[in-house]
């Protein structure tokens, strides 16, 4: 007798997921892979509405918390005379700002989604400063403050009054420039985006403040803090709300390899390798009132199972404020170590930088759509 043939099973409509599961499905996408948040948007007009809806991408925001870390800037000198100087941009993740090379332009800060370069020729006063923005590849330009300055550098920062800075992509900017001169005396003045004007200059006496252009600055609450080079190294001091210059000294004599950082907990901190051990310092009030710095704790890198890592102690060449992590260059690449999990991840297989600038910020549908180049 014959088998007779299998009963096709009718398939029904395909199921439909609630639009409030979607979204839920949706947030949970990881911030450090942005192509994967535009693919999703691309699929259809649906997606793209509800990935662009403004009260979504505030909970996606404040879910995730801090932007992530999308890469790191760094200046990349000629070997060659007649090659060209520039300041580069390297991904440590699924973004690519349209234009990663800026040809004779030298890389300060970076914060709040902004990138603070200033021209090559600005180690006079021909040059001038600009702020880019590399998810809209936007630059404004604007000119240096008018004192008197030997050395300098500067910094950026979102200057949005209560901001969370989860979402800074075209806000007003405010960018603090400190300078010293031979004879002893400091400077500064802040640039505001909204007045497109200079603050008063601020002017104190302190000798031997040589301010490093090399390295860029760290924000501590509303204080900013710059190293300083040759004989007596110092840190310099900005509050910006009080509108204060001051120096303080560092925990150690050389600061090489080395960055300052928000200390757990609050205040300054400061890290530095020694061997192959991260030093973490932190300044802290003693009985009497006096502040010092006090040795917190240490990490022994040939404890952390990482080979790549143990065959040359790595340096300190940034700091990715928010994500409490220090970016470490080995023979190896760039790695990322997390203080709080001790965490370490390889972020860009560059060796060949002395400071790395990270850029985080969050890159969502609805700021793609005013970028020319998508990941």
């Amino acid at each position: 007798m014959a088998t007779p043939p299998p009963q096709r099973r009718r398939r029904g409509p395909p199921v439909r997921l609630h639009d409030d599961l979607i979204a839920e499905i949706l947030i949970r996408i990881p911030p450090d892979d942005p192509a994967l948040f535009l693919r999703s948007s691309a699929t259809c007009k649906a997606l793209r509405g509800l990935l662009t809806d403004p009260a979504f991408l505030r909970r996606y925001r404040a879910l995730h918390g801090t932007p992530p870390l999308l890469g790191f800037v760094f200046n990349d000198s000629a070997i060659n005379d007649d090659d060209p100087d520039f300041a580069r941009f390297v991904p440590t993740s699924s973004f690519r700002p349209r234009t990663p090379d800026h040809e004779d332009l030298y890389a300060l800060d970076s914060r709040h989604g902004h990138v603070l370069f200033h021209t090559l020729l600005s180690y006079s006063r021909d040059g001038a400063l600009i702020v880019w923005n590399p998810i809209t590849d936007e630059q404004r330009e604007l000119p240096f403050p008018e004192f008197e300055f030997t050395y300098w550098s500067a910094a950026v920062l979102c200057a949005a009054r209560g901001c969370d800075h989860l979402d800074c992509n075209g806000g007003p900017f405010l960018v603090a420039f400190v300078g010293s001169t031979y004879e002893g005396i400091m400077c500064a003045s802040t640039y505001s985006s909204e007045t497109a004007a200079w603050s008063d200059t601020i002017n104190v006496e302190d000798s031997d403040v040589f301010v490093d252009l090399m390295k860029p600055a760290t924000l501590v609450g509303n204080t900013l803090y710059f190293t300083t080079m040759y004989s007596e190294e110092r840190i310099l001091e900005f509050d910006l709300d009080r509108r204060q210059l001051s120096s303080i000294n560092p925990p150690v004599a050389r600061l090489d390899s080395n960055v300052l950082m928000p200390a757990e907990g609050g205040g300054l901190g400061f890290a530095r390798m020694h061997g192959s051990r991260l030093c973490l310092w932190a300044r802290e009030a003693g009985p009497n009132g006096t502040v010092a710095w006090a040795l917190r704790r240490f990490i022994e890198f040939n404890t952390l199972g990482r080979a790549s890592l143990s065959f040359r102690p790595p340096d300190v060449v940034g700091y990715a404020e928010g994500l409490d992590a220090i970016l470490l260059r080995s023979g190896a690449g760039v790695f990322a170590i997390e203080l709080r999990s001790r965490r370490i991840r390889k972020v860009s297989d560059c060796v060949n930088m002395q400071t790395a600038i990270p850029y985080m910020s969050f890159y969502t549908p609805d700021n793609a759509a005013g970028s020319s180049s998508p990941p």
